[in-house]
Protein backbone atom coordinates (compact mmCIF):
# COMPACT_ATOMS: atom_id res chain seq x y z
CA UNK A 1 0.00 0.00 0.00
CA UNK A 2 1.31 3.43 -0.93
CA UNK A 3 2.21 5.62 2.05
CA UNK A 4 0.18 8.75 2.64
CA UNK A 5 1.65 12.15 3.25
CA UNK A 6 1.10 12.89 6.96
CA UNK A 7 -0.12 16.31 8.11
CA UNK A 8 -1.34 17.59 11.47
CA UNK A 9 -4.89 16.81 10.41
CA UNK A 10 -4.34 13.21 9.40
CA UNK A 11 -3.42 11.54 6.13
CA UNK A 12 -4.04 12.99 2.70
CA UNK A 13 -3.12 11.08 -0.47
CA UNK A 14 -1.49 13.47 -2.94
CA UNK A 15 -0.80 12.66 -6.58
CA UNK A 16 1.78 9.82 -6.63
CA UNK A 17 5.31 11.07 -7.09
CA UNK A 18 5.94 8.35 -9.70
CA UNK A 19 3.22 9.77 -11.98
CA UNK A 20 4.60 13.30 -11.77
CA UNK A 21 8.18 12.19 -12.39
CA UNK A 22 7.24 9.93 -15.32
CA UNK A 23 5.30 12.79 -16.89
CA UNK A 24 8.24 15.19 -16.59
CA UNK A 25 10.80 12.63 -17.78
CA UNK A 26 8.74 11.48 -20.75
CA UNK A 27 7.94 14.96 -22.07
CA UNK A 28 11.55 16.08 -21.50
CA UNK A 29 13.02 13.13 -23.40
CA UNK A 30 10.58 13.53 -26.29
CA UNK A 31 11.45 17.23 -26.69
CA UNK A 32 15.18 16.42 -26.41
CA UNK A 33 14.95 13.78 -29.16
CA UNK A 34 13.01 16.13 -31.42
CA UNK A 35 15.54 18.91 -30.74
CA UNK A 36 18.46 16.68 -31.72
CA UNK A 37 16.53 15.52 -34.79
CA UNK A 38 15.96 19.15 -35.80
CA UNK A 39 19.69 19.86 -35.38
CA UNK A 40 20.53 16.85 -37.55
CA UNK A 41 18.17 18.07 -40.27
CA UNK A 42 20.03 21.39 -40.48
CA UNK A 43 23.37 19.72 -41.23
CA UNK A 44 24.62 19.16 -44.80
CA UNK A 45 24.07 15.75 -46.35
CA UNK A 46 26.84 13.33 -45.37
CA UNK A 47 27.82 15.18 -42.18
CA UNK A 48 29.30 12.88 -39.58
CA UNK A 49 29.28 12.75 -35.80
CA UNK A 50 32.12 15.28 -35.53
CA UNK A 51 30.12 17.93 -37.38
CA UNK A 52 27.05 17.18 -35.26
CA UNK A 53 29.13 17.53 -32.08
CA UNK A 54 30.59 20.84 -33.29
CA UNK A 55 27.15 22.29 -33.94
CA UNK A 56 25.85 21.06 -30.57
CA UNK A 57 28.77 22.72 -28.75
CA UNK A 58 28.23 25.96 -30.67
CA UNK A 59 24.55 25.98 -29.72
CA UNK A 60 25.46 25.17 -26.13
CA UNK A 61 27.88 28.10 -26.01
CA UNK A 62 25.14 30.49 -27.13
CA UNK A 63 22.56 29.05 -24.73
CA UNK A 64 24.97 29.13 -21.79
CA UNK A 65 25.13 32.92 -22.05
CA UNK A 66 21.37 33.21 -21.51
CA UNK A 67 20.35 30.15 -19.49
CA UNK A 68 20.96 31.76 -16.09
CA UNK A 69 18.36 34.52 -16.37
CA UNK A 70 15.97 32.15 -18.18
CA UNK A 71 15.98 29.76 -15.20
CA UNK A 72 15.41 32.71 -12.87
CA UNK A 73 12.50 33.91 -15.00
CA UNK A 74 10.90 30.45 -15.01
CA UNK A 75 11.45 30.13 -11.27
CA UNK A 76 9.46 33.32 -10.73
CA UNK A 77 6.64 31.98 -12.90
CA UNK A 78 6.47 28.69 -10.97
CA UNK A 79 6.41 30.53 -7.66
CA UNK A 80 3.43 32.48 -9.01
CA UNK A 81 1.77 29.21 -10.02
CA UNK A 82 2.37 27.89 -6.51
CA UNK A 83 0.64 30.93 -4.95
CA UNK A 84 -2.34 30.53 -7.31
CA UNK A 85 -2.61 26.81 -6.45
CA UNK A 86 -2.59 27.45 -2.69
CA UNK A 87 -5.11 30.30 -3.01
CA UNK A 88 -7.37 28.10 -5.14
CA UNK A 89 -7.38 25.38 -2.49
CA UNK A 90 -8.30 27.88 0.23
CA UNK A 91 -11.02 29.78 -1.65
CA UNK A 92 -12.28 27.45 -4.37
CA UNK A 93 -14.37 24.30 -4.31
CA UNK A 94 -12.54 21.00 -3.95
CA UNK A 95 -13.02 19.96 -7.59
CA UNK A 96 -12.16 23.38 -8.99
CA UNK A 97 -9.07 23.61 -6.78
CA UNK A 98 -7.87 20.22 -8.03
CA UNK A 99 -8.44 21.21 -11.66
CA UNK A 100 -6.54 24.47 -11.15
CA UNK A 101 -3.64 22.63 -9.54
CA UNK A 102 -3.46 20.09 -12.39
CA UNK A 103 -3.67 22.75 -15.11
CA UNK A 104 -0.81 24.67 -13.54
CA UNK A 105 1.04 21.38 -13.12
CA UNK A 106 0.79 20.75 -16.87
CA UNK A 107 2.23 24.19 -17.64
CA UNK A 108 5.05 23.65 -15.15
CA UNK A 109 5.84 20.28 -16.78
CA UNK A 110 6.08 21.96 -20.19
CA UNK A 111 8.41 24.61 -18.74
CA UNK A 112 10.72 21.94 -17.32
CA UNK A 113 10.62 19.86 -20.51
CA UNK A 114 11.28 22.77 -22.87
CA UNK A 115 14.26 23.86 -20.75
CA UNK A 116 15.78 20.36 -20.65
CA UNK A 117 17.38 20.45 -24.16
CA UNK A 118 18.98 23.80 -23.28
CA UNK A 119 20.47 22.27 -20.12
CA UNK A 120 21.81 19.28 -22.09
CA UNK A 121 23.35 21.47 -24.81
CA UNK A 122 24.90 23.77 -22.19
CA UNK A 123 26.34 20.74 -20.37
CA UNK A 124 27.92 19.46 -23.60
CA UNK A 125 29.44 22.88 -24.28
CA UNK A 126 30.92 23.07 -20.77
CA UNK A 127 32.80 19.75 -20.98
CA UNK A 128 36.54 20.39 -20.84
CA UNK A 129 36.22 24.14 -20.27
CA UNK A 130 36.54 25.31 -16.67
CA UNK A 131 34.91 28.73 -17.08
CA UNK A 132 31.79 27.25 -18.68
CA UNK A 133 31.67 24.39 -16.17
CA UNK A 134 31.67 27.01 -13.40
CA UNK A 135 28.54 28.57 -14.93
CA UNK A 136 26.86 25.16 -14.89
CA UNK A 137 27.45 25.00 -11.13
CA UNK A 138 24.98 27.87 -10.90
CA UNK A 139 22.58 26.71 -13.61
CA UNK A 140 22.10 23.12 -12.39
CA UNK A 141 20.90 24.09 -8.86
CA UNK A 142 18.49 26.61 -10.41
CA UNK A 143 17.13 23.94 -12.77
CA UNK A 144 16.86 21.49 -9.86
CA UNK A 145 14.78 24.09 -8.01
CA UNK A 146 12.51 24.33 -11.06
CA UNK A 147 11.99 20.55 -11.04
CA UNK A 148 11.25 20.45 -7.30
CA UNK A 149 8.74 23.30 -7.59
CA UNK A 150 7.07 21.58 -10.54
CA UNK A 151 6.74 18.33 -8.57
CA UNK A 152 5.46 20.11 -5.47
CA UNK A 153 2.93 22.14 -7.44
CA UNK A 154 0.79 19.11 -8.26
CA UNK A 155 1.13 17.47 -4.84
CA UNK A 156 0.85 20.29 -2.30
CA UNK A 157 -2.17 20.36 0.03
CA UNK A 158 -2.88 23.30 2.35
CA UNK A 159 -2.55 22.22 5.98
CA UNK A 160 -5.87 23.65 7.16
CA UNK A 161 -8.77 21.50 8.48
CA UNK A 162 -11.45 23.21 6.36
CA UNK A 163 -9.40 22.91 3.19
CA UNK A 164 -8.40 19.32 3.99
CA UNK A 165 -12.03 18.37 4.64
CA UNK A 166 -13.17 19.94 1.37
CA UNK A 167 -10.48 18.14 -0.63
CA UNK A 168 -11.10 14.85 1.18
CA UNK A 169 -14.80 14.91 0.31
CA UNK A 170 -13.96 15.61 -3.33
CA UNK A 171 -11.43 12.77 -3.34
CA UNK A 172 -13.96 10.38 -1.74
CA UNK A 173 -16.58 11.23 -4.36
CA UNK A 174 -14.12 10.69 -7.22
CA UNK A 175 -12.94 7.38 -5.76
CA UNK A 176 -16.51 6.06 -5.42
CA UNK A 177 -17.26 6.94 -9.05
CA UNK A 178 -14.07 5.24 -10.27
CA UNK A 179 -14.85 2.06 -8.33
CA UNK A 180 -18.13 1.80 -10.23
CA UNK A 181 -16.72 2.68 -13.66
CA UNK A 182 -13.63 0.44 -13.66
CA UNK A 183 -15.03 -2.87 -12.41
CA UNK A 184 -14.11 -4.62 -15.68
CA UNK A 185 -10.34 -4.71 -15.48
CA UNK A 186 -7.19 -6.76 -15.99
CA UNK A 187 -5.87 -9.07 -13.28
CA UNK A 188 -2.28 -8.00 -13.98
CA UNK A 189 -0.40 -4.98 -12.71
CA UNK A 190 -0.17 -2.16 -15.24
CA UNK A 191 3.64 -2.20 -15.35
CA UNK A 192 3.61 -5.83 -16.56
CA UNK A 193 1.15 -5.16 -19.37
CA UNK A 194 2.87 -1.98 -20.55
CA UNK A 195 6.52 -2.92 -20.05
CA UNK A 196 6.93 -6.65 -20.74
CA UNK A 197 5.54 -6.76 -24.34
CA UNK A 198 7.73 -3.85 -25.59
CA UNK A 199 10.82 -5.33 -23.92
CA UNK A 200 10.13 -8.77 -25.41
CA UNK A 201 9.54 -7.21 -28.82
CA UNK A 202 12.72 -5.13 -28.53
CA UNK A 203 14.73 -8.28 -27.76
CA UNK A 204 13.31 -10.13 -30.78
CA UNK A 205 13.82 -7.23 -33.19
CA UNK A 206 17.31 -6.49 -31.87
CA UNK A 207 18.23 -10.15 -32.43
CA UNK A 208 16.80 -9.97 -35.95
CA UNK A 209 18.81 -6.83 -36.63
CA UNK A 210 22.08 -8.45 -35.59
CA UNK A 211 21.48 -11.30 -38.03
CA UNK A 212 21.94 -8.78 -40.87
CA UNK A 213 24.25 -6.27 -39.15
CA UNK A 214 26.93 -8.24 -37.36
CA UNK A 215 28.29 -6.28 -34.36
CA UNK A 216 32.04 -5.87 -34.27
CA UNK A 217 32.31 -6.74 -30.57
CA UNK A 218 30.37 -8.06 -27.59
CA UNK A 219 30.03 -4.55 -26.16
CA UNK A 220 28.55 -3.37 -29.46
CA UNK A 221 25.98 -6.18 -29.29
CA UNK A 222 25.06 -5.17 -25.74
CA UNK A 223 24.76 -1.59 -26.93
CA UNK A 224 22.28 -2.63 -29.62
CA UNK A 225 20.14 -4.55 -27.12
CA UNK A 226 20.30 -1.62 -24.69
CA UNK A 227 19.26 0.82 -27.42
CA UNK A 228 16.21 -1.25 -28.34
CA UNK A 229 15.36 -1.78 -24.65
CA UNK A 230 15.42 1.99 -24.05
CA UNK A 231 12.97 2.48 -26.92
CA UNK A 232 10.75 -0.25 -25.45
CA UNK A 233 10.82 1.34 -22.00
CA UNK A 234 10.14 4.78 -23.45
CA UNK A 235 7.21 3.27 -25.35
CA UNK A 236 5.79 1.78 -22.12
CA UNK A 237 5.95 5.09 -20.22
CA UNK A 238 4.42 7.10 -23.07
CA UNK A 239 1.58 4.65 -23.66
CA UNK A 240 0.75 4.42 -19.96
CA UNK A 241 0.64 8.20 -19.61
CA UNK A 242 -1.55 8.51 -22.72
CA UNK A 243 -4.08 5.88 -21.65
CA UNK A 244 -4.40 7.00 -18.03
CA UNK A 245 -4.84 10.64 -19.06
CA UNK A 246 -7.72 9.75 -21.37
CA UNK A 247 -9.42 7.20 -19.09
CA UNK A 248 -9.45 9.28 -15.92
CA UNK A 249 -11.58 12.38 -15.49
CA UNK A 250 -8.63 14.70 -15.86
CA UNK A 251 -8.56 18.30 -17.01
CA UNK A 252 -8.66 19.29 -20.66
CA UNK A 253 -5.01 20.33 -20.38
CA UNK A 254 -4.09 16.83 -19.19
CA UNK A 255 -5.81 15.27 -22.19
CA UNK A 256 -4.25 17.74 -24.62
CA UNK A 257 -0.82 17.13 -23.10
CA UNK A 258 -1.30 13.38 -23.49
CA UNK A 259 -2.30 13.82 -27.15
CA UNK A 260 0.60 16.16 -27.89
CA UNK A 261 2.99 13.83 -26.09
CA UNK A 262 1.79 10.87 -28.16
CA UNK A 263 2.22 12.84 -31.39
CA UNK A 264 5.70 13.95 -30.33
CA UNK A 265 6.54 10.37 -29.46
CA UNK A 266 5.46 9.15 -32.90
CA UNK A 267 7.42 11.99 -34.48
CA UNK A 268 10.49 10.98 -32.45
CA UNK A 269 10.16 7.39 -33.67
CA UNK A 270 9.89 8.62 -37.25
CA UNK A 271 12.96 10.83 -36.73
CA UNK A 272 14.95 7.86 -35.40
CA UNK A 273 13.87 5.68 -38.32
CA UNK A 274 14.67 8.32 -40.94
CA UNK A 275 17.96 9.16 -39.25
CA UNK A 276 19.11 5.54 -39.25
CA UNK A 277 18.01 5.10 -42.86
CA UNK A 278 19.96 8.27 -43.65
CA UNK A 279 23.18 6.61 -42.42
CA UNK A 280 22.59 3.51 -44.58
CA UNK A 281 20.93 1.37 -41.90
CA UNK A 282 17.31 1.14 -43.13
CA UNK A 283 16.60 -2.22 -41.46
CA UNK A 284 17.68 -0.82 -38.09
CA UNK A 285 15.44 2.19 -38.65
CA UNK A 286 12.45 0.00 -39.49
CA UNK A 287 12.92 -2.37 -36.54
CA UNK A 288 13.46 0.52 -34.11
CA UNK A 289 10.26 2.15 -35.29
CA UNK A 290 8.34 -1.13 -34.99
CA UNK A 291 9.62 -1.56 -31.43
CA UNK A 292 7.77 1.59 -30.46
CA UNK A 293 4.84 1.51 -32.89
CA UNK A 294 3.43 -2.01 -32.42
CA UNK A 295 2.80 -1.69 -28.64
CA UNK A 296 1.30 1.77 -29.26
CA UNK A 297 -1.28 0.30 -31.64
CA UNK A 298 -2.41 -1.99 -28.78
CA UNK A 299 -3.74 0.94 -26.73
CA UNK A 300 -6.43 1.49 -29.39
CA UNK A 301 -7.71 -2.11 -29.33
CA UNK A 302 -11.45 -2.44 -28.71
CA UNK A 303 -12.68 -4.04 -25.47
CA UNK A 304 -16.15 -4.95 -26.78
CA UNK A 305 -15.39 -8.58 -27.67
CA UNK A 306 -12.62 -9.60 -25.32
CA UNK A 307 -11.81 -12.89 -23.63
CA UNK A 308 -10.32 -13.15 -20.16
CA UNK A 309 -6.84 -13.49 -21.73
CA UNK A 310 -7.15 -10.47 -24.02
CA UNK A 311 -8.63 -8.44 -21.16
CA UNK A 312 -5.66 -9.26 -18.94
CA UNK A 313 -3.19 -8.04 -21.59
CA UNK A 314 -5.23 -5.10 -22.89
CA UNK A 315 -3.46 -1.83 -21.94
CA UNK A 316 -6.72 -0.05 -21.18
CA UNK A 317 -7.89 -2.91 -18.97
CA UNK A 318 -4.56 -2.76 -17.15
CA UNK A 319 -5.01 0.96 -16.55
CA UNK A 320 -8.56 0.24 -15.34
CA UNK A 321 -7.05 -2.15 -12.80
CA UNK A 322 -4.51 0.49 -11.78
CA UNK A 323 -7.21 3.15 -11.31
CA UNK A 324 -9.49 0.72 -9.44
CA UNK A 325 -6.80 -0.29 -6.94
CA UNK A 326 -5.68 3.31 -6.54
CA UNK A 327 -9.31 4.38 -5.94
CA UNK A 328 -9.72 1.71 -3.25
CA UNK A 329 -6.79 3.16 -1.35
CA UNK A 330 -7.89 6.76 -1.91
CA UNK A 331 -11.43 5.98 -0.74
CA UNK A 332 -10.11 4.57 2.53
CA UNK A 333 -7.69 7.47 2.98
CA UNK A 334 -10.43 10.04 2.37
CA UNK A 335 -12.78 8.31 4.81
CA UNK A 336 -10.06 8.34 7.48
CA UNK A 337 -9.31 11.98 6.73
CA UNK A 338 -12.96 13.03 7.04
CA UNK A 339 -13.44 10.99 10.21
CA UNK A 340 -10.30 12.44 11.78
CA UNK A 341 -11.16 16.08 11.03
CA UNK A 342 -14.78 15.71 12.18
CA UNK A 343 -13.61 14.08 15.42
CA UNK A 344 -11.23 17.01 16.00
CA UNK A 345 -14.06 19.47 15.42
CA UNK A 346 -16.37 17.59 17.79
CA UNK A 347 -13.65 17.56 20.44
CA UNK A 348 -13.20 21.33 20.26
Amino acid sequence: MRKARVTHYGQWPTRPLSETLSEIMTVSIVILVLSFAAIQCTLPVGSGLDEFHRVVRALGDSILEEIGWVCGFYLTILLGFFVVSVTGQIRGTGDRAWQTSRTLGVFSTLIIACTFPAIVLSSVASVGEADKAAKMLVVIPAYTALILLSITLGNYAVNDPRVQLKLARTKLSKAQVNLEIFRSRSRFAAWKVFLLPPLALSFVLASLTMVFYHPVSFSAALGIYAFYAVIGGFCAVTNFHTVISWMMKTSVWDKLLALVLLLFYLAALAAIGVGLAYVSAPLVGITCSLTGLLPTFAIFLSRKKETSWTRDWNPRAAVANYIYRKSEVEKRWAELQIEHIECERAGT
